[in-house]
C-alpha cells in the first residue's frame, strides 16, 4: 500500500499480515481526498480506528498540520509510530494506543479541536453511528469541519446528528463513505 498523492506520493506504508486489520482500499481513500480536494492543507485532524494509519499518512501528505492517530491495537499503534518517525513526522503528529470512544472522550476534556475526523470502525461492529453521537457529544470538530466515516456499505447512518449534518453517502464495493458537515 502506497500514499496516492501529496508531498509523500508513493511512498509505501508498512502492512503486516493480520486478519482483523482491513486495510482502507486505494480508490477508497482516493475518493475521501478528491472529494475533500485542498481542504486538508493547514489543518487538524483526527484519524479514529486508524488501523495501518493510511487514511492519517495521506492527510499529512495532503498538507495537514497535525494528525492524532488513534488505535487501540498496541501493536499496530506502535507500526504507526514506527512510521512517523522513519517519515520524520512526530512533531506533526502523535498516536494514542487506546480505545476510541476513551480517545473521544479525553480529547473532549482536554479542548481538542479537529476541522477533519476521519473514522473507519470495524464494519462487522456497526460503531459509525455511535462514533458519530460521540464525536457530536465531545464537541471536538469545529463548526465547519468534516467527519468521514468509512463503513459497510449496509451500515445503518444517520442523515444528521446534530450539529452534523450528511452531505454525501457513496458505496464503494463493499465500503460506503458517508461526509457529514459540522
Amino acid at each position: 500500500m502506497r500514499i496516492l498523492t501529496g508531498r509523500f506520493k508513493g511512498r509505501l506504508i508498512p502492512l503486516v499480515e493480520n486478519p482483523e486489520l482491513r486495510p482502507t482500499a486505494d480508490k477508497v481513500r482516493k475518493a475521501v481526498f478528491d472529494t475533500l480536494q485542498d481542504f486538508t492543507q493547514g489543518k487538524r485532524v483526527l484519524d479514529l480506528y486508524s488501523g495501518t494509519g493510511s487514511l492519517g499518512l495521506e492527510a499529512l501528505s495532503q498538507g495537514a498540520v497535525f494528525v492524532r492517530f488513534v488505535e487501540q491495537d498496541k501493536a499496530q499503534a506502535g507500526r504507526i509510530e514506527k512510521t512517523l518517525k522513519t517519515w520524520g513526522l512526530e512533531s506533526s503528529s502523535c498516536v494514542d494506543p487506546m480505545d476510541v470512544m476513551r480517545a473521544i472522550d479525553r480529547a473532549g476534556a482536554r479542548g481538542d479541536r479537529y476541522q477533519l475526523v476521519i473514522t473507519d470502525p470495524p464494519y462487522a461492529d456497526n460503531r459509525g453511528a455511535a462514533t458519530l453521537k460521540a464525536l457530536a457529544e465531545a464537541g471536538i470538530v469545529e463548526k465547519g469541519g468534516f467527519v468521514v466515516m468509512e463503513c459497510g456499505k449496509r451500515e445503518s447512518m444517520p442523515k444528521q446528528a446534530a450539529p452534523f449534518i450528511l452531505l454525501r453517502d457513496r458505496k464503494y464495493g463493499q465500503s460506503r463513505l458517508v461526509f457529514y458537515r459540522g
